[in-house]
């Protein structure tokens, strides 16, 4: 099987996929170190904490599922002509 990038583009691919997981990884890092802050300091509790995340999760599947049902299957165009 023939790829669709040259070997120089595939390590280049790669490259840009670990720099995105080592960016990812910092922000998690951050993500939990303000997470703790904010329940020793009392702003929030972790039950707070918790609702709240599962409140934007359930949002952002809902938002996707939208947008997914605005897309046409044949062209992968939703309604204003735009590529989802």
């Amino acid at each position: 099987m023939r790829s669709r990038f040259s070997p120089l583009q595939e390590v280049n691919l790669i490259a840009k996929l670990a720099d995105l997981q080592e960016i990812a990884c910092q922000n998690t890092v951050v993500l939990h170190a303000i997470m703790e802050l904010l329940i020793q300091k009392g702003v929030m509790s972790k039950d707070e904490l918790l609702s709240r995340a599962r409140a934007i999760d359930a949002d952002i599947n809902h938002r996707m599922e939208l947008v997914e049902y605005d897309r046409d299957p044949q062209t992968g165009l939703n309604d204003h002509g735009v590529p989802l």
